[in-house]
């Protein structure tokens, strides 16, 4: 797990098994750190999680429920 927290901007990256989950406060910083990574690594985006170690991941614009 990376975590930043730097004023009101928050961002989380938990690794697991070839897969990234990027969380943050701020769409704009997300999409940053994605098109940073991709310049040294082949990523493809699957954009919103469904599932999650078979956990049904459920989102609204502010909050995920697990």
């Amino acid at each position: 797990l990376f975590a930043m927290q730097h004023d009101n901007l928050q961002l989380n990256v938990l690794v697991h098994v070839g897969y990234l989950i990027i969380l943050g406060s701020n769409g704009d910083a997300i999409k940053a750190f994605k098109t940073y990574f991709c310049v040294y690594f082949h990523m493809k985006d699957l954009r919103r999680i469904k599932y999650f170690w078979e956990i049904e991941v459920a989102q609204s614009l502010t909050s995920i429920f697990l």
